[in-house]
């Protein structure tokens, strides 16, 4: 049953409709409390609100059950990012750098906290190694 809400949870934020994604995927997460892909999923239709606090809290949850979730380490700086938290953005990024050095995005996010940092040469450096 869990499953159910989570792909019509899918299929609402496939359609843009993130409100409604979030109802779905907390269904889901009514159903299953320890479903980690519904609060990813949630975190990121929290994201793609506005809600960047939210889809913080969603991806600490994935991030309890799966510490080695390469993508909510990634998200989660992201989301750090927009509410300026340079420091926990960096220490994602670098947490999604340790567990997967061939991810190019996450290379240029380092770049862009690190230049937001002031750290110049870091800056340019790891936008060189996203290239």
């Amino acid at each position: 049953m869990g499953q159910e809400f989570f792909d019509k949870g899918l299929e609402k934020a496939k359609q843009k409709d993130y409100t409604g994604a979030i109802e779905e995927f907390n269904k889901a997460l009514q159903v299953d409390p320890e479903f980690v892909n519904a609060y990813y999923q949630r975190g990121l239709a929290y994201y793609d609100l506005g809600h960047a606090a939210q889809a913080v809290f969603d991806y600490d949850q994935v991030l309890k059950r799966d510490s080695y979730n390469v993508e909510a380490y990634y998200c989660r700086a992201l989301a750090r990012l927009a509410l300026k938290n340079l420091p926990g953005a960096l220490k994602d990024v670098n947490k999604t750098i340790e567990l997967n050095c061939y991810k190019a995005g996450a290379y240029n996010l380092r770049g862009v906290v690190e230049r937001k940092l002031g750290n110049i040469e870091s800056a340019i450096a790891n936008l060189k190694k996203a290239a």
